[in-house]
């Protein structure tokens, strides 16, 4: 579980590549690996390479606890019903 945030503590910069940034956008659907490869156009074992690497990077062990530490530090934008 990721700690909650301390008041006037930034959390760390993560720099991600594009293709981790393609991959991290893709990540709160509900897409699985392979239809996100798909979509893509690359192989599933390169995205399993990417979300690794994004795990390690925003020190997470599930999807779930990925997409919530990319929205803390400002990586993922939250989108409304309106887009």
């Amino acid at each position: 579980m990721l700690a909650a945030p301390q008041p006037g503590v930034v959390p760390a910069a993560v720099v991600l590549t594009a293709r981790e940034h393609d991959v991290l956008a893709r990540l709160p659907s509900l897409l699985n690996l392979d239809e996100i490869a798909d979509d893509l156009t690359v192989s599933v074992n390169t995205v399993k390479s990417h979300v690794r690497s994004i795990y390690d990077k925003l020190g997470a062990g599930t999807r779930r606890t990925a997409v919530l530490a990319a929205h803390e530090r400002g990586l993922l934008r939250r989108v409304g019903p309106n887009g």
